[in-house]
């Protein structure tokens, strides 16, 4: 794949997360806030998200530069410690194809796995159905090579920082989408003069998916 194909792959890509988006925004525009449910229905002890994951790497770098990335998963787990703080595990896994050799190396297809310990903020009135959340986390960076019949790994420290719109449908099920970004540094050996190309990545990392409540 050349990179002007590869350019079109990720602007679809995007255009459909965008979509995704503004579909949310135009029902949760619609949705009507509920006020009246008590506080049996808003104390949570806990929340877990499951989604569908469209990374996109960017810069200049292999990931960018050396891969076409596919779709992957999100799962989130998190409790709530008080009524607006949460900590928690996130997991975020997808695969690439490697389109350029020369500088990735003889390698077919890579995993790669984001592994974080989050720590969330709730900005909205916990009494809503419409929730906006900030998080951080740190973790690792997992990425499993495949070359014929061969499998080793590379891997790294990783940063995040993500915000997450949700929508609650009733007691236990709600719809989220997140925007996430993902900072990769990676303990690959290299000579120094690839220190930029190897030596850290980003991943735009937006999923949306179904979000469900522990009372």
């Amino acid at each position: 794949m050349n990179n002007q194909a590869l350019l079109n792959l990720n602007f679809r890509k995007l255009n459909i997360f965008f979509f995704s988006l503004l579909s949310f925004a135009l029902f949760a525009q619609e949705a009507q806030v509920s006020t009246d449910k008590g506080d049996y229905y808003y104390d949570i002890l806990g929340q877990g998200k499951v989604g569908f994951l469209s990374p996109l790497a960017y810069g200049s770098n292999f990931i960018a530069d050396g891969y076409d990335t596919w779709n992957g998963v999100n799962i989130e787990a998190q409790i709530k410690l008080n009524h607006n703080l949460l900590i928690g595990l996130q997991l975020q896994a997808f695969k690439g194809r490697v389109i350029d050799q020369e500088l990735v190396g003889p390698i077919d297809a890579s995993g790669m796995t984001h592994f974080f310990v989050t720590t969330g903020y709730s900005l909205l009135d916990k009494k809503k159905d419409i929730q906006l959340e900030a998080s951080i986390g740190l973790g690792s960076v997992t990425l499993r090579n495949e070359r014929d019949f061969r499998r080793f790994n590379d891997s790294g420290f990783a940063l995040m920082a993500n915000l997450n719109f949700s929508y609650r449908l009733n007691y236990w099920l709600g719809f989220y989408l997140g925007l996430q970004n993902n900072w990769d540094f990676w303990s690959i050996e290299r000579p120094s003069e690839l220190d930029d190309v190897f030596g850290n990545t980003s991943i735009f990392a937006p999923s949306f998916g179904l979000k469900f409540y522990v009372l």
